[in-house]
């Protein structure tokens, strides 16, 4: 749970807590133990064969010096190699699964 009685906080430089800054707050100091980050990737239930072009292509323009200079400043990091494919993409998943389901049940989070 986190909380603010919209006091002057001595920890904090501007004073007043809105909820806002409190939930901004609460998140920088509650992912120091769990880091998360942003990843992107693509799902389909297209055959393997079409998949596997899709993912070469991909493969293609992410190794391109010119749309990694490009995507860096956005703060976008091209994949890894093991990562970069269908199998390894889904172990990727599969390890955030495992990762985040026992932080989420343990915390008592769910959805309303």
């Amino acid at each position: 749970a986190v909380a603010s009685d919209n006091t002057r906080d001595p920890f904090y430089a501007y004073g007043d807590l809105d909820g806002l800054e409190v939930m901004r707050e609460a998140a920088r100091i509650l992912h120091l133990d769990h880091p998360a980050g942003d990843w992107l990737g693509m799902m389909s239930l297209m055959p393997a064969d079409i998949v596997g072009k899709l993912n070469a292509s991909i493969r293609k323009a992410t190794a391109d010096a010119g749309i990694r200079a490009r995507l860096s400043p956005l703060g976008l990091e091209m994949p890894n190699d093991a990562t970069n494919n269908p199998a390894g993409f889904k172990a990727f998943i599969q390890s955030e699964i495992d990762r985040w389901v026992p932080l989420i049940k343990s915390a008592g989070l769910q959805l309303d």
